[in-house]
């Protein structure tokens, strides 16, 4: 379960830290490349909270998890409503938080580690 959680968590992670650098460097939607400002936004919003998702699955750390979801319901949120290869972010939130309740579960002790 523990081991599940943290592939899901870390699969995840990577995820939208290469939708975001996609979204800035790469993005196959705009010809220009995007600002500084929104670089730095999108990279607070959702590249930093997958490096903490990946950083606190290691440690098993739920509350900081849930914060790090939580920060990056927004944009994922964003991101998953829009057509287009972006909305794998949204699906890397949902990871998140499958990741989440797995981790939760295994420290609450309610299914026993095999």
């Amino acid at each position: 379960m523990k081991k599940m959680s943290r592939v899901v968590g870390f699969i995840a992670g990577l995820m939208n830290m290469l939708i975001w650098a996609m979204f800035t460097f790469f993005n196959p939607y705009s010809s220009a490349f995007v600002g500084i400002d929104t670089a730095l936004l999108t990279f607070f919003l959702l590249a930093l909270p997958a490096l903490f998702i990946m950083i606190f699955i290691r440690v098993s750390n739920h509350f900081f998890m849930l914060i790090a979801v939580i920060w990056s319901l927004p944009c994922s949120l964003y991101f998953a409503l829009t057509p287009g290869i972006f909305a794998i972010a949204g699906f890397a939130w949902l990871l998140y938080l499958l990741s989440f309740i797995l981790i939760t579960i295994y420290k609450k002790k309610i299914i026993q580690p095999i």
